[in-house]
């Protein structure tokens, strides 16, 4: 990784957090608070979301707790279930943004971040040009949080207190850290000519059929000796009608265009409705803080 950035504006950042880890400013909660948020996890998912916490651990994503942490609190895990071919998966997703006061997100100091946008992409399309876009595979997972941080990321599961290590889903701080990898390699492929555009976890390439086909191999090559994992069932092109972000852009004819399909519209609906039953799950929960030491195996 380091030849490849040797250059890169940005070179110590992507070399030192995929070598050591990322890490992000927050501040530390008053000495004699202790917070713990309850999971919400319905019964029904519980087994699932076992099976992906017991794989995380498997991979050494997640750790135990050790007795000489000084964890501050205790975040929630919920869990979010994502439909994609028949195939339903669920993902575990950290609450940190309660208590609201003391929560992690709260006391993350944010720098503002620019993302890509559909916009940028639209501007790169010519009627008659081509498409091709490449999605990454658990993408966040793929990127380490430094050691010490891990102890903004605890949570409770079956029991036992554990630590998150790699990059989480509910960290205000990552969608922003992770884009600096993105624009890392954005520049990279523009550097070998490609005509890219790239938001977190997808990649969109616009130009002739064979330039688009050539990069496309390129981007697979490069990101896959970053570390990253191609999702191939998201993989396509080139086309020259495509969705990308939620959009469908399209080149045919004498008009580049940009449309919202039906399919994107029910996602939409589906999305709103799991945030308001995670929303209705964290209001039932009871939050609890205390002036006192940790509980269970950290007494």
């Amino acid at each position: 990784m380091a030849a490849a950035f040797k250059t890169d504006p940005d070179k110590v950042f992507l070399v030192r957090g995929a070598a050591c880890g990322v890490g992000f400013p927050f501040k530390s909660v008053p000495e004699d608070t202790f917070y713990t948020v309850e999971n919400y996890v319905p019964a029904e998912h519980w087994e699932a979301m076992d099976k992906e916490i017991r794989k995380e651990r498997a991979a050494g994503n997640v750790v135990m707790v050790k007795m000489e942490w000084s964890i501050q609190g205790i975040s929630a895990v919920g869990v979010v279930a994502k439909e994609r071919k028949g195939v339903i998966k669920f993902r575990p997703v950290w609450d940190y943004s309660r208590p609201e006061d003391v929560g992690v997100n709260s006391r993350i100091d944010l720098e503002k971040e620019k993302f890509s946008s559909i916009k940028d992409a639209y501007a790169l399309l010519r009627p008659g040009l081509w498409m091709a876009k490449l999605d990454l595979t658990a993408a966040y997972r793929s990127v380490p949080v430094a050691a010490m941080y891990w102890i903004a990321h605890v949570f409770e599961w079956d029991e036992e207190v554990l630590a998150d290590t790699r990059a989480p889903f509910g960290n205000s701080a990552m969608p922003g850290i992770f884009m600096r990898f993105t624009r890392g390699i954005v520049r990279w492929m523009k550097a070998q000519g490609a005509s890219i555009v790239g938001y977190l976890d997808d990649f969109l390439l616009i130009g002739s059929k064979k330039v688009v086909s050539e990069f496309l191999l390129l981007l697979r090559e490069f990101v896959t000796f970053l570390g990253f994992e191609v999702n191939d069932d998201k993989c396509e092109g080139p086309f020259q009608a495509m969705e990308f972000l939620g959009i469908l852009l399209s080149t045919e004819g004498n008009q580049c265009t940009a449309s919202i399909s039906e399919d994107r519209i029910l996602v939409v609906q589906q999305k709103i409705a799991d945030i308001r039953r995670l929303g209705a799950l964290a209001g039932a929960q009871h939050t609890e803080l205390a002036a006192r030491p940790p509980p269970g195996p950290l007494d």
